[in-house]
Formats: structure tokens, C-alpha cells, sequence
């Protein structure tokens, strides 16, 4: 068993290997869900200060542009899903993933500003992030604008692996 450990390299730890399936299993969806729930807590966050409403309006803004939807062919058949989560599909799990550790991070980073009596951040930091940052609103609506001036007849949603 010494040789094969050491002609093979070290190996992941069973935590990476779980949390690897875990990933890989889990459907996309439930990760755009827990992706919104972050924004959704970050505007409960924001509403709880009286002097950060235009703050509370910005995300709120940003959470409604989550609900834009658009057609997509999911065979069999076709369905209307939110432009912002098609997006989020395309993303590669591991982009997914961050995402979500993003958004965990950005309202953890909020409640510990709170907590220490300190202001919360600029909404505009939160919601502009670069735009090639898989968090960033901007990023999942990216093609919304474009979309809606040549709207396609429908999309091809993104097949899972193995999938027919």
C-alpha cells in the first residue's frame, strides 16, 4: 500500500471527495436558490437600517431583475425560466459554487459589520462587483439586454452530464 500512495501522489481528503459529490450532485437550481437567498437576506439586512434605503432599493432592484424570464427548450418540452438562473446554469459547478460561498461571504461580511456597530458597505460594492465575477448581477443578466432587443425564438437549456 506504501508504493501505490506514493506512485499516485497524495490523494484529496475524504472532506474534498464528499464535498466534490455533493457539488456535482446537487442541481443547479438549488444553488440559484440559495444564491438569491443571500440577496434576500442582504435586503432584510440593508431595511433594518432607516438611513440605507436607497441601499434597500438597489437590491431590491437586483433581486426583481431575477425574476425577468425567458424561454427555454428542456426536452421534452418547453418552459419559461428566469434569465438570471439560465445564466447561473451555464456557469460551471465549480463558478456555481462559488457563487454561492460569495454571497455566503458578502451577508456574513455584513452581519459582522453590523454586529461591531459599524455602517454596512455601499449596496453599489455589493451589486457591481467585476463583471466577470460569478456573484455580480451583471454577470448573470449579462445577455438579458441584448436578448430582449434579437429575443431568440427559445433556448437550449444546458444539459446535466449524462442526461439524454
Amino acid at each position: 500500500m506504501q508504493r501505490l500512495t506514493s506512485t499516485l501522489g497524495p490523494q484529496p481528503s475524504a472532506d474534498v471527495i464528499l464535498s466534490s459529490a455533493h457539488n456535482a450532485f446537487q442541481h443547479a437550481s438549488t444553488r440559484f436558490a440559495t444564491f438569491v437567498g443571500f440577496v434576500d437576506s442582504l435586503i432584510v439586512l440593508y431595511a433594518s437600517s432607516p438611513s440605507r434605503g436607497v441601499d434597500v432599493a438597489l437590491l431590491r432592484d437586483v433581486r426583481q431583475s431575477f425574476e425577468k424570464r425567458m424561454t427555454v427548450v428542456e426536452v421534452p418540452s418547453v418552459v419559461e425560466l428566469r434569465t438570471a438562473e439560465v445564466h447561473f446554469r451555464m456557469l460551471s459547478i465549480d463558478q456555481q459554487v462559488q457563487a454561492v460561498s460569495n454571497g455566503r461571504a458578502l451577508l456574513f461580511n455584513a452581519c459582522s459589520e453590523v454586529h461591531a456597530l459599524q455602517p454596512l458597505p455601499d449596496a453599489h460594492q455589493i451589486v457591481r462587483p467585476p463583471l466577470h465575477s460569478p456573484f455580480s448581477p451583471c454577470f448573470l443578466l449579462k445577455e438579458y439586454d441584448l436578448m430582449c432587443s434579437h429575443p431568440p425564438a427559445a433556448i437550449r437549456a444546458p444539459q446535466r452530464p449524462g442526461a439524454p
